[in-house]
């Protein structure tokens, strides 16, 4: 990871912009401070609907100001030399979601009179003025011009082709009645080829529909001119430089017919002077190869000759027609290399040594270097051939990128089409040599706002004239009755109509063009529909090509698509909101490099990739490109403000996208709800001199202050003891801890340090293969602030894909990185997007994962109390998973009233408190988030009580300049749940011995669910004290009686098991169970082979039975054992610390085959639908479950095969009663059969039963 200075610490006002300049505003200095980072004073101010019209300017009046104080003083002037005596106002205009925003922003401290002072108060003045004419901003077409109402390919018969590159293609009669159609004079072409789209958006001026282009009936069949994937553009020095498309190796068009087919028009002749008459142009050539990548990102790729194997190469170039006296010609030569010594490049043309230069070396986070120089060549072509000749550096690797000419050529026709170009912007002569006597015909080459025309000339037999006032025009001289190549034929494309979809769509599912994933893609758009209200649409990648880029696989095509509907909603608020790219991305979308070659692209969608192809720091993709929908946007990527929430499901396979639709699927109908989704788990990454976990801890510190309701757990590297051996340090605890949280479940995950695609920390607390080894259906959302956690446009299998792909566990979503990072600039993006993630917005809705991610982004391009950056960092960050869904649903709020009858809010001075060896009841309610109680909420509450809070030291395992010191709430007094009954709940609970005895506050925190599972609430209460002894409990004397379960076997003294097994306890006590883990031996612990590296703490694990805190039941997967014979020690102790142990012998065997215990169907007889549920021995252990159905002849009418993991031992198949071809099945009786085969191949016996059909239509 890497580090750079901390930028701003600021805060983050909004203010209306009306009357602003009579307003006086002051500072709040609680939370402006000045410590480690310059404070800075920030405002967002909306602006009006006609901003674009004005220039904004602010400035600072009126300050009230107070003199800094010493301490103050010290810490400024280690940040700062000089300030000025009054603010230097920062302000930027700012789009996002159709609305203006002025961003402003100054440090509120100035230096008068040889002393600095803060502004406790101002007036901040905007003013505005008229922007001049030149600078103003040409009022944008209407929406109705802007887009087509309909697609031309809405109706008729189409044909998709394409072309290689840029010249003049043929259609002939025969090749035409191949396609399908039978009279060419009625075969028209639509389309406008290959050429990168422009990436600066314009709805005004860019490509629209498809666009008819006209056929020229030429001697041998019907002439085109086609585009290829390389484009040129002319530079100020008047020479051209090209541009590859890096999403396709070709240019496509459509053909089909119809009445009126476009025909060539006729310019209007130009009859006046012509400034310019010519009988050159400049020509270009390219030598590109592109088949070699330094670096898995990025769109360039290189030469695949190594120059490691031989230092000198020649090329030779082209260059018919070269004009070669004193002609302008100019060479570019792009050289890339990888090497810890510089590499020396020396060209050679034609023989004369042109100028060395030099290629820099590697550093830790580049994988080659770039340099490149431009050559005057100019009368060095001779003949009809430039050769070039490259000699480097001897042993060091180094590939040519590409070389780029440009040379004077004579307006002479010897091959069957010249294209060219006018090098003036005033009206030109043009004067064709045509010795051959050719029939030409001269076309100026159309573009989004002009269409292709035939120009008007004279002919005397070897010379061609014709004139023209267009500027910088490009031509094409083309012989009419040659032959020419003919374009390739792809494929018949069905009807669509992507331009008269309803635009008012909250979500778009952009899926590949295989259609693998459709109908996965379309399941999770109808839970959408259905649970969350969405307008969601479903679309191919290809059918936005085929409207929006030609045909052609285009970035930009999906862009253009998603502005469409943005421009088409009138508000903000109708505005789509989030985008899901339902498909796996390859950094090299053309797919032409080694590591992806003969992968079918379409399987996969695009992403955008920087054009920096070496840098784990530079080089980004960027999922953000696709939410820049305001006009003008594409010009500044690091600046500009997202408009759309974006996420991606990393899929290729339609099981892979299947297990993923089932888990986010199951999150919104909240299958698995419970008190875990009220947790937030803190994770910190040692050494860096406590950087990470003070990081961290300033995220924490965020949410305990924001959203306090949340329960918050940190588990901090250097909290724990680390083991040194020979391969390295490890934190065994830290390790444990986590996978045991990961299968526990939370609802964040929240992780910051160093990482790579297949670890997390140097200490390998978590590791690439543990991903898919998560059985528990509890998934979080992982957030990481760490390097190259999930890179998922590489080959390089990942954490972020695998933790989001493991078909039932792992991760709902993952918020991480795909590149390396900065860590004082992930602090600020850890912050905004935990911030939001959590937030609400104005009208109290809870935000959803592409919220976040936007807000995240948008607000880190202004400073902010939560720091800024306008730098690629931000860039690297993405979302795998859906931007639609909503972390956390509790909308209603659990509110304590008393403790022992006593009101935690009453006025009179006094906290109820909590006495050790004492019982406690607590009653309260829940209410909505207007404070208005809940009557009709019937369900369960879950409350923690936790001790007062204590000072953490770390113990400095890195050595930092000081131990890190945190404060945290570490013991839980009591965990237990009881029912909530019209909106109220009461609960009793003992308070164990084992308290910190500090009579300071302590912390309840609540989680309620309804009874239908469909409503959640939490809440917290810390308006009481911990301290003092009570009597009621004192008198107990005996430990809890303890009740041993493996597997579904009591009492298990000499019972084979699996090699890991499921550990179940029932606890009773008239005292309750301690789970307090104050470290003096008070534990639940589970010990194996008297060993303590295999001894559990089961604290956490104990669960007490519904509305009874003295029983409860203590659930654990015991880690893999080894074959053989092994014993078990099972200790616990209740609240009064009296303690009760029991021992067992068991013998693992790895071959045992798993025992279905029970088999049922839930609708038995079934009308038209039905789940068969596997009762087993394996719970926790993912296995495969098949289920068959038969006639009683035997004859096998339905097989079906899931691959799955159940925490409790009970799986279900459902079946909607159809044989395997569809059919529905009729009234009867069948029969069903049952197998369960382990993770390590074993099957189970069958086990069949039987099942009866009614009516089943």
């Amino acid at each position: 990871m890497k580090f750079r200075e901390l930028l701003s610490g600021i805060i983050f006002l909004c203010a209306a912009f009306s009357g602003r300049a009579q307003e006086f505003t002051r500072l709040d200095w609680n939370v402006l401070h000045i410590d480690s980072v310059m404070p800075y004073y920030t405002e967002v101010v909306p602006l009006p609907d006609d901003y674009a019209a004005y220039e904004y300017s602010v400035s600072v009046r009126y300050p009230e100001l107070r003199a800094l104080n010493a301490t103050e003083v010290e810490r400024l002037s280690a940040l700062v030399t000089e300030l000025p005596e009054n603010p230097e106002v920062k302000t930027q205009v700012g789009i996002s979601r159709k609305r203006g925003y002025l961003d402003i922003s100054f440090i509120p401290v100035v230096f008068r009179e040889g002393r600095y002072y803060k502004i406790l108060s101002c007036e901040i003045s905007i003013s505005r003025k008229r922007k001049t004419i030149q600078t103003r901003i040409t009022p944008v077409k209407p929406v109705t011009e802007r887009y087509a109402a309909s697609s031309v390919l809405s109706q008729g018969r189409w044909v998709k082709i394409r072309v290689s590159k840029d010249g003049v293609y043929m259609l002939t009669a025969s090749d035409l009645k191949k396609m399908g159609f039978n009279d060419p004079s009625k075969v028209k072409l639509y389309g406008y080829g290959g050429h990168l789209q422009n990436e600066v958006i314009s709805a005004d001026t860019d490509y629209d529909d498809l666009t008819e282009i006209p056929l020229y009936s030429g001697k041998n069949g019907l002439l085109f001119y086609g585009r290829g994937p390389v484009s040129w553009a002319r530079l100020s020095t008047g020479f051209y430089a090209h541009t590859v498309n890096n999403y396709s190796t070709h240019g496509y068009y459509f053909l089909t017919e119809g009445d009126s087919p476009m025909s060539f028009e006729t310019a209007e002749e130009y009859t006046g002077a012509v400034s310019h008459t010519v009988s050159t142009f400049m020509e270009q050539v390219l030598y590109e190869r592109d088949e070699y990548a330094w670096f898995s990102g990025g769109r360039r790729l290189f030469d695949s000759y190594d120059y490691y194997n031989g230092n000198t190469q020649t090329y030779q170039l082209a260059t018919p027609g070269a004009v070669s006296d004193r002609a302008e010609a100019s060479l570019r030569v792009v050289f890339t290399a990888a090497s810890n010594t510089r590499t020396y490049v020396e060209p050679e043309v034609n023989g004369s040594a042109k100028t060395s230069f030099s290629i820099g070396t590697l550093s830790t986070y580049t994988k080659a270097a770039l340099a490149e120089r431009t050559y005057d060549v100019q009368g060095q072509i001779q003949g009809d051939q430039m050769s070039v000749k490259l000699t480097t550096t001897k042993g060091n690797h180094a590939r040519l990128d590409f070389l780029e000419l440009n040379y004077t050529r004579k307006l002479e026709v010897n091959e069957s089409f010249l294209d060219f170009r006018n090098e003036h912007t005033a009206s030109t002569g043009f004067t064709l040599s045509n010795p051959s006597g050719r029939n030409l015909s001269v076309w100026r080459l159309g573009d989004s706002l002009h269409p292709t025309v035939q120009m008007k000339g004279n002919s005397n037999g070897t010379d061609y004239y014709f004139q023209d006032d267009f500027s910088s025009g490009h031509y094409v001289a083309v012989d009419v009755d040659a032959t020419f190549p003919k374009p390739e034929y792809v494929e018949v494309v069905a009807n669509q109509n992507l331009h008269a979809v309803d635009s008012l769509i909250d979500m778009v599912i952009i899926v590949p063009q295989s259609g693998k994933l459709t109908a996965q893609a379309e399941r999770l758009a109808e839970s959408h529909r259905q649970i969350d209200g969405l307008k969601v649409l479903v679309v191919r990648a290809d059918q936005i090509y085929n409207e929006f880029s030609s045909g052609t696989p285009d970035a930009t095509a999906y862009r253009r698509f998603m502005k469409m509907l943005y421009d088409r909603a009138d508000t903000p608020e109708k505005a789509p909101r989030y985008l899901l790219l339902f498909g796996d991305a390859a950094w090299d979308n053309r797919m032409l490099s080694t590591a992806w070659k003969g992968t079918n692209p379409e399987d996969y969608l695009l992403c955008y990739e920087s054009d920096d192809s070496f840098s784990d720091i530079y080089c980004y993709v960027m999922e953000d490109y696709f939410g820049l929908l305001d006009d003008g946007e594409g010009t500044s990527l690091l600046k500009e403000k997202v408009d759309l929430g974006v996420g991606r499901f990393p899929v290729t396979t339609e099981q892979a996208a299947r297990n993923l639709v089932d888990k986010t699927i199951n999150y919104m109908e909240n299958r698995e709800a419970g008190a875990w989704k009220n947790l937030i788990v803190m994770l910190g990454d040692d050494g860096d001199n406590n950087l990470h976990m003070s990081s961290a801890e300033i995220v924490a510190e965020d949410i305990e202050k924001n959203n306090p309701e949340y329960d918050l757990r940190r588990i901090y590297w250097d909290s724990y003891p680390r083991e040194t051996s020979a391969t390295g340090h490890t934190y065994p605890e830290v390790r444990k801890l986590l996978l045991e949280q990961i299968n526990d479940g939370t609802l964040i995950m929240n992780y910051t340090g160093h990482g790579s695609p297949y670890v997390l920390s140097h200490e390998s607390v978590f590791l690439l293969n543990d991903c898919m080894t998560f059985t528990s259906t509890k998934v979080p959302l992982w957030v990481t602030a760490a390097c190259d956690i999930m890179p998922f446009d590489t080959r390089t299998e990942n954490i972020g894909e695998n933790m989001i792909l493991n078909p039932s566990a792992g991760a709902l979503a993952f918020y991480g990185t795909t590149r390396t990072v900065y860590a004082d600039d992930n602090k600020y993006m850890h912050r905004y997007f935990t911030h939001y993630v959590l937030g609400r917005d104005d009208n109290g809705q809870r935000y959803r994962l592409g919220d976040a991610v936007r807000l995240s982004k948008v607000s880190l391009l202004t400073p902010g109390d939560m720091g800024s950056d306008e730098t690629q960092n931000k860039l690297h960050y993405a979302l795998l998973g859906d931007p639609a869904l909503q972390i956390g649903t509790a909308e209603y709020r659990v509110v304590l009233d008393s403790i022992n009858g006593k009101s935690v809010s009453s006025n009179d001075g006094t906290f109820a408190s909590l006495s050790a060896g004492s019982l406690t009841r607590i009653s309260g309610h829940i209410e909505d988030q207007n404070g208005a109680r809940v009557p009709s909420f019937t369900g369960s509450v879950t409350a923690k009580v936790y001790d007062s809070d204590q000072e953490i030291v770390c113990r400095n395992n890195a050595g930092a300049s000081e131990a890190f010191k945190y404060r945290s709430r570490e013991k839980v007094l009591f965990s237990g749940t009881d029912s909530v009954r019209n909106g109220t709940f009461s609960m009793l609970f003992p308070v164990p011995l084992d308290i910190n005895y500090s009579d300071r506050s302590g912390r309840m925190v609540f989680y309620a669910l309804s009874a239908d599972r469909k409503e959640e609430a939490n809440g917290y209460d810390e308006r009481f004290f911990v301290g003092g002894t009570g009597t009621e409990l004192l008198t107990d004397t005996v430990g809890p009686s303890i009740q041993v379960w493996l597997n579904d076997v009591e009492h298990p003294q000499g019972v084979k098991v699996n090699a890991t097994p499921l550990f179940r306890a029932s606890l009773k006590d008239e005292s309750g169970i301690n789970t307090t883990g104050n470290g003096i031996g008070h534990d639940l612990e589970l010990i194996v082979d008297d060993n303590p590296a295999t001894s559990y703490n089961l604290n956490a694990y104990y669960v007490n039975e519904f509305g009874d805190f003295q029983e409860g039941t203590v659930t654990f997967m015991i880690p893999q054992l080894s074959a053989g014979k092994h014993t078990l020690k099972f200790r616990a102790w209740d609240t009064m610390n009296n303690g009760s142990i029991v021992e067992y012998e068991i013998e693992v065997d790895p071959g045992l085959s798993p025992r279905i215990s029970r088999l049922y169907a839930t609708q038995n007889p079934a009308r038209t639908t039905t789940n068969f549920v596997f009762c087993y021995d394996r719970p926790g252990e993912t296995c495969d479950f098949t289920i068959e159905v038969m006639d009683f002849a035997g004859r096998k009418l339905w097989q079906h095969t899931a691959q799955g993991v159940s925490g409790d031992g009970i799986y279900s198949i459902p079946w909607n009663l159809t044989a395997g071809g569809g059919a529905r099945l009729g009234t009867g009786v069948y029969l069903y059969r049952a197998v369960i085969t382990s993770s390590d191949g074993v099957k189970s016996e069958s086990a069949t039963n039987k099942i009866i059909i009614i009516g089943n239509k």
